[in-house]
């Protein structure tokens, strides 16, 4: 995608509509981390699965206003491990149907160094601050989805088109963020059910295993195996939603 785009030109670029969820967006590069990734539409759990995610209800990376970006910093390819790193100055590069866009790294509104600390529920970093910007998110600390670490960069050119929305702004924001948080935090009403198949796996394997002593072993075995792994697999699937994606 990148290469297919980078010599769009902005200015004559006509608006693109926001992609479906879970579609690419465009393609981030971030020079000093090495990073390299296919940015999608959507920050819920599975969007950000496949790469960093585009806050629905945000500007579309290059378009004027304040874009979100939202990505992992230790699981499903840790796209923002090392966004800790990045320093006022630093290039980060953007391309979408619209063109190739330079970002450059600013300071946090509070200090000298470029990444600051949030609270989850501090949705106030997508407002649209007056300039044209991305806003970049992740968990913090690694391995803890407590806080959320923030890198803000300015467009460096003009922006391109902006692409009408298809939902009221205001109400789509909020239902990314929303999106972001359990996605990032996990789903508590995901852990009873990922208990009650773990034990019903450790009954029924048990139960096999009881059985097969006073039987023959390996009709059992060949019984009771398959009913195992389900148990175990439909577990693994919720406690996946239970834990959060960091």
């Amino acid at each position: 995608m990148a290469k297919a785009f980078e010599n769009t030109d902005p200015a004559t670029a006509p608006p693109t509509p926001a992609p479906a969820e879970g579609e690419p967006v465009g393609v981030i590069q971030i020079p000093k981390i090495g990073l390299e990734r296919v940015i999608v539409q959507g920050v819920s759990k599975k969007d950000l699965k496949k790469g960093p995610g585009h806050y629905p209800g945000t500007p579309l990376p290059g378009q004027a206003g304040n874009s979100g970006i939202a990505g992992h910093r230790t699981t499903y390819g840790a796209p923002f491990n090392r966004i800790d790193e990045l320093a006022p100055g630093d290039e980060i590069n953007i391309t979408t149907p619209q063109g190739r866009f330079l970002y450059k790294v600013i300071k946090a509104p509070d200090s000298d160094a470029a990444p600051y600390i949030v609270k989850p529920t501090d949705v106030t970093v997508l407002d649209d601050k007056g300039d044209n910007r991305i806003t970049l998110t992740a968990c913090h600390p690694e391995y803890s989805a407590r806080q959320r670490i923030i890198v803000n960069a300015v467009l460096s050119e003009e922006p391109a088109p902006t692409s009408p929305p298809s939902k009221a702004v205001t109400e789509a924001v909020t239902t990314s963020n929303r999106a972001l948080d359990e996605g990032m935090s996990g789903d508590d009403s995901a852990l009873l059910p990922a208990i009650a198949f773990a034990v019903a796996a450790l009954l029924v394997g048990i139960a096999a295993w009881f059985i097969g002593r006073r039987w023959k072993k390996w009709p059992m075995w060949l019984l009771g195996t398959p009913v195992v792994l389900g148990l175990v697999w439909f577990s693994y699937v919720y406690l996946d939603r239970y834990l959060p994606s960091l």
